[in-house]
């Protein structure tokens, strides 16, 4: 009997240290993630799009850039968000100045209309919502304590369901909530009738917010031989280098994106040019009409500017263990199922959110039993 009352108090100081460092910033990250969860319907409901859906697209992607540098007086190219990218149905161009900074330009594809100031302002607040919960709105730092944040969710879930899991023949009293109880009970109860349910859920939302911040992570703990092909290529591989750019007469915007689009059932969403001056190697996002994760698309085409050929094809849609991490990112959201996935993930949200709150409730009115006994002790002792 021992053993086991050992390795329960084991795993309980595991949970509660686990809550203790981490709590706050669950409760925090439940709060983020549920507003995120509709964030596109509610720009879209607030924000008026750049340019008018539906136009004839009469600006191709070569003009869209020039009008671009021109509007930004120079500078070197370094992405364009093609029409079908973004909620504004415009180009989206970043330039890059001598100074190393960016500026981000709207074109109109209809009309040419150029906008350096062009704002979404419930989408801009949605944004910066999105950067505390990715990264606390702190680079690096702040993605490596998300990223590791996810972990710790996994161990916290593991930890409760090792602490909750019941006898055999004892589970319906195991997902009771005790009638007529005092606060503290019905709180107890609450978390952890609801963390049970949760778990599954919780183990979902901690691999796959740390996979889509540190993938490398994840898919190294697996055998090499069942590591998604095309990640590893996406995520690790360098660039192709390719021969000087002043030995032929490189490809424009608008005939690398038009090459890219061979690739069937696909649409071109943005283009990224090579940092080095002396690499030919573009690379084009493209997605489906059936992917399940809004204007992010799901394969990258490497196009050899030089050559005119293309020289990779990186589907997360490709072999199975591919499919199966591309998915993690729609389930997170609940966009894998639509308007009602959404709406189930956000009520987990919520749910997750009362776990966190009631496990911080438990923990402060534990602490204040304690200084009470203590002060109770240490009177009896004057005593």
């Amino acid at each position: 009997m021992a053993g086991p009352a050992r390795g329960r108090r084991i795993w309980l100081k595991i949970h509660k240290w686990i809550g203790l460092s981490f709590g706050f910033l669950f409760v925090f990250e439940a709060v983020t993630g549920c507003i995120l969860v509709f964030q596109h319907e509610i720009s879209d409901a607030f924000d008026a799009p750049y340019a008018a859906v539906g136009a004839p697209v009469g600006v191709g992607v070569d003009r869209a850039v020039a009008l671009a540098r021109a509007a930004n007086g120079g500078g070197d190219l370094a992405l364009v968000g093609l029409p079908a990218s973004n909620a504004d149905h415009a180009y989206r161009v970043l330039i890059a100045s001598q100074d190393h900074t960016t500026r981000e330009l709207f074109v109109d594809p209809s009309s040419g209309r150029v906008d350096r100031d062009h704002q979404r302002p419930v989408g801009a607040v949605l944004k910066f919502i999105w950067t505390l919960h990715k990264r606390l709105a702190v680079p690096l730092a702040g993605d490596l304590l998300i990223a590791v944040s996810g972990l710790v969710l996994v161990l916290s879930t593991v930890s409760g369901l090792v602490l909750w899991w019941p006898k055999p023949g004892k589970w319906r009293k195991a997902l009771a909530i005790k009638k007529n109880a005092t606060l503290p009970r019905l709180t107890f109860d609450l978390h952890r009738v609801l963390g049970a349910v949760l778990a599954v859920m919780c183990l979902l939302w901690g691999i796959s917010g740390t996979y889509m911040i540190r993938p490398s992570w994840i898919v190294g703990l697996l055998p090499i031989d069942t590591r998604p092909r095309n990640e590893q290529t996406v995520r690790t591989a360098p660039p192709a280098k390719a021969e000087p750019i002043n030995t032929h007469q490189p490809l424009s915007p608008t005939a690398i994106a038009r090459l890219a689009s061979q690739v069937p059932g696909t649409t071109g969403t943005y283009l990224f040019s090579p940092e080095d001056p002396t690499d030919c190697a573009w690379q084009v996002r493209l997605s489906r009409p059936d992917d399940r994760v809004r204007y992010v698309g799901s394969a990258t085409v490497t196009v050899n500017a030089c050559t005119g050929t293309i020289t990779g094809i990186n589907d997360e849609r490709g072999d199975v263990s591919s499919r199966i991490f591309y998915w993690l990112r729609p389930l997170h959201s609940g966009e894998a199922f639509g308007i009602v996935g959404k709406i189930v993930v956000l009520i987990l949200g919520l749910a997750f959110l009362a776990i966190g709150i009631a496990g911080i409730y438990l923990w402060w009115i534990r602490r204040g039993a304690r200084k009470l006994s203590a002060r109770s002790r240490s009177r009896a002792r004057r005593l």
